[in-house]
């Protein structure tokens, strides 16, 4: 009886050690929500101050483009002595309708040798700045227009101030009569 009493032991204590649980392969309801909730709450905290970069950083886009064109325009109507024309354009081909002040989609940059603000044929295509979806409007004033011809000494024929505004900032950007893009507004947001 002992030996049967023993192998009932032996029996019942290896089917102990043979049911080891298996670790779990999923996550529990409880682990989801509280995931889902955490991630909701860094999503409502991080969306608004990324919307705020992004606005920031188009600021800077736009006062950089806007100087490094007029900048080009500049020394090149200096350099080859010949008129150069930075224009308003939707499409950046041609000058925007007359007088286009609206300058949010984007200009070219063009060598201008009859001087009337038009791409013809003898002209060179110097520089496009396109903006695809702008979610600003940048406005030049209208001694301004929707061209700038900047002449052969490299002095631009008018100046004025462009405006730009965005949902959360106004700033300006002047053409000085020298041809340079100044900030018009002592604002660090306006870049």
């Amino acid at each position: 009886m002992e030996g049967r009493e023993q192998q009932r032991l032996d029996a019942n204590e290896s089917r102990n050690t043979m049911k080891t649980p298996k670790p779990s392969r999923g996550v529990t309801l409880i682990e989801l929500m509280t995931t889902l909730s955490v991630a909701a709450v860094v999503l409502t905290l991080g969306v608004p101050s990324f919307r705020g970069i992004q606005l920031s950083m188009q600021r800077a886009q736009v006062s950089s483009s806007l100087t490094a064109s007029f900048t080009l325009a500049r020394s090149e109507a200096a350099r080859r002595a010949v008129s150069v024309t930075v224009c308003s354009s939707a499409n950046g081909t041609s000058c925007g309708g007359d007088p286009s002040t609206d300058w949010k989609n984007g200009w070219i940059v063009f060598t201008d040798v009859d001087s009337d603000g038009v791409v013809d044929s003898g002209d060179e295509r110097l520089d496009t700045v396109r903006f695809e979806s702008p979610v600003f409007k940048l406005d030049a004033a209208n001694a301004l227009g929707g061209r700038i011809t900047f002449a052969s000494s490299g002095f631009p024929a008018s100046t004025g101030t462009f405006t730009y505004k965005d949902e959360k900032l106004t700033c300006g950007l002047r053409l000085s009569p020298v041809g340079r893009i100044e900030k018009d507004s002592n604002d660090p947001q306006c870049g």
